[in-house]
């Protein structure tokens, strides 16, 4: 007996999306999963902006060998891989139209952390996965945002802009406009 080809991926559904930027044209196949895709009309400095995924409580790296990508939290998702396909390919796809205008930041929590406190990043996403990882005391799981300190002084506040959901995975995206973004 054959065996079944994989089920198809599932639509997100968009439970909030933001108006604002410019509607950017997907395939019919990628606009069918993800839905409208708006990004920030262009500017004079680039639009900076990062992709992770998280457990519930925080944790984007086990930070232990062979466990250290997004995929021990994302379980694998087909979906998150699909919406960061999806923002990889908007960052080739621009810079071939308009090199520059979009920066895709993937470097890892330090990078990222630096990048926040030079108020670089204009939005974040973040799926948010279905997971408890837990630590313990010294623990070296790490968080979205390492080797920096924002908050009770100098927290960084964002303003949520889209909720997408895919099975029990949430996709969040934060503006954080008042650092002279989107």
């Amino acid at each position: 007996m054959p065996r079944p080809g994989p089920a198809p991926l599932a639509s997100l559904k968009t439970l909030f999306g933001t108006k604002r930027g410019t509607m950017l044209p997907l395939p019919p196949n990628l606009a069918r999963l993800y839905g409208c895709l708006r990004m920030p009309l262009p500017r004079s400095r680039p639009h900076v902006f990062s992709n992770f995924v998280s457990t519930l409580d925080g944790v984007v790296s086990l930070n232990a060998k062979g466990h250290a990508s997004g995929a021990d939290f994302s379980g694998s998702s087909a979906q998150d891989r699909m919406v960061m396909g999806l923002l990889r390919a908007i960052l080739d796809e621009v810079c071939r139209v308009s090199p520059g205008k979009l920066i895709l930041v993937e470097g890892g929590p330090r990078l990222l952390g630096d990048f926040y406190a030079e108020r670089l990043i204009d939005e974040q996403f973040l799926t948010l996965a279905p997971q408890i990882a837990g630590r313990d005391a010294g623990d070296r799981r790490l968080s979205l945002v390492m080797g920096k300190a924002f908050a009770p002084r100098d927290a960084l506040w964002g303003t949520l802009i889209d909720v997408r959901r895919g099975s029990s995975h949430l996709f969040l995206r934060y503006s954080f406009a008042e650092f002279g973004g989107a």
